[in-house]
Formats: structure tokens, C-alpha cells, sequence
């Protein structure tokens, strides 16, 4: 009977050491996940800040794009930033593509300014195509003004003013290049009927107004499209978080 009670006695005490390591290393198990699954997003966006700063966009947007992946907090930050990236690196897909997912993910405080980081960067793509895809850039002159166009941002006074300019900007923007597609349009049809010269005085003047008005479309074109960038945009449309 007492070899028992000292048999029983020895299992116990070796039942508690052995759930006291087994305790141990749950505890130093967890610890470990929870300091990789906030300290690698951490480290992550510093190492993207970093390179940012040091203007290796191409390395920043990596980071941020791989921060995507572990980052369980703030998402559309990494998506944000490495849409900035893609922008700097005059990578305007890639960096519409980012932005329009970070939208999608935006919490309420920061959807303003990923708004008109997207529209500016629209309206850089635009800019692009006008040459060789004017109607792929109207959309894009288009898609930037419905990005632009949220009553919430439109009602809060940090935002309010930057966005109706920007807006207006791009509107007559993407009008005077509308015009200039249909005018490229009608001249085939314009240059055949000058094989014959207007007979009266009427005509005469119905094409001189024609041409006046196509000239200053063209105008108006060329003067939305030369001015600077930095001259229509604010910089907040260059800066990380």
C-alpha cells in the first residue's frame, strides 16, 4: 500500500513538470506567432518607407506589394503605397490597378486621399493616350472625374476645394479632347467638299466660323495638355503613408 502511494506520488510530480514545459512552450509557440505576425508587416512597411525615401521605387513597391500578403490591419495602405510607387516609376497601370484595390478596402478616414490618388493618377494615364489612344484616354479622363465625384469627400472642407479644381480640370480636359475627335472625324468629309469653293457669300462665312471654332479646340487642347503637372496637381498625390 505505501509503495503505491509513493508510485502514485512519483506519477503525479512528473505529470505536473511535464504540463508545466508542455504549458511553457504553448505559451513561447504563441508568443513567437504573435511577434512575426505583427513585427514582419512592421518591418516590412519600414523597410518600404526606407526605400522610398531613398527613391528605389522599384524595391518599395516589392516590399509593399509582399506587405500586402501579411499585413492583416491596414491593407489598403500597402496597397496605397505601392500604387505611389508604381506612380513614381511612371508605371501607371500597375499603379491604377493598386489604387483602385486599396479603394475598394478603404476605411472611412482615408478613402479621400486614396481618392485623389487615384484620380491624379488617371489623369497622368490619360495625359498618355491622348496621342495614341484618345478614346482609352477619355475614359480615363472620365473614370477619374467619377472617382472624384463622392459627396462624402465633396462635404468635407480638407478635401472639397482640391477635388472640385481637379475636376473641373480634367473636364475640360477630356472635352477639349472630345472635340478633337470629332473633329479629326469630319475632316475627311470637310476636305473633299474643298475640291469646291463656297459659291456664295453665305458658305463662305459658314466656313471660315468652322474653322475658327476647330482652331480654337485645338487650342484649348493644347493648352490643358502642355500645362505642368505640378501646376494641376497637389503633391499629395506623391507622398507614401
Amino acid at each position: 500500500m505505501k509503495l503505491k502511494s509513493i508510485a502514485l506520488a512519483q506519477i503525479q510530480k512528473l505529470w505536473r513538470k511535464t504540463e508545466t514545459k508542455a504549458a511553457r512552450r504553448v505559451f513561447w509557440i504563441m508568443a513567437s506567432l504573435a511577434i512575426l505576425f505583427v513585427g514582419v508587416p512592421v518591418g516590412l512597411d519600414a523597410a518600404g518607407h526606407m526605400a522610398y525615401r531613398s527613391k528605389d521605387y522599384e524595391t518599395a513597391q516589392k516590399l509593399w506589394r509582399l506587405n500586402q500578403v501579411v499585413d492583416w490591419h491596414d491593407k489598403d495602405v500597402s496597397r496605397t503605397n505601392a500604387g505611389l510607387s508604381y506612380y513614381k516609376q511612371d508605371r501607371l497601370t500597375p499603379a491604377v490597378d493598386q489604387l483602385e484595390g486599396a479603394l475598394k478596402l478603404a476605411k472611412p478616414s482615408r478613402e479621400c486621399r486614396i481618392r485623389w490618388n487615384l484620380a491624379v493618377v488617371l489623369a497622368a494615364r490619360a495625359s498618355q493616350r491622348t496621342v495614341d489612344q484618345p478614346n482609352e484616354a477619355v475614359g480615363d479622363y472620365s473614370r477619374a472625374i467619377n472617382v472624384l465625384s463622392s459627396q462624402k469627400c465633396l462635404e468635407d472642407p480638407a478635401y472639397k476645394d482640391s477635388f472640385m479644381r481637379l475636376s473641373e480640370d480634367l473636364n475640360n480636359k477630356m472635352q477639349a479632347l472630345i472635340k478633337q475627335i470629332a473633329d479629326q472625324h469630319a475632316r475627311p468629309a470637310d476636305d473633299s467638299e474643298k475640291d469646291t469653293k463656297p459659291t456664295s457669300e453665305e458658305e463662305r462665312t459658314k466656313a471660315q466660323n468652322q474653322q475658327q471654332i476647330e482652331y480654337q479646340n485645338d487650342l484649348n487642347y493644347q493648352r490643358y495638355s502642355q500645362q505642368p503637372d505640378e501646376e494641376r496637381y497637389s503633391s499629395d498625390g506623391e507622398n507614401a503613408w
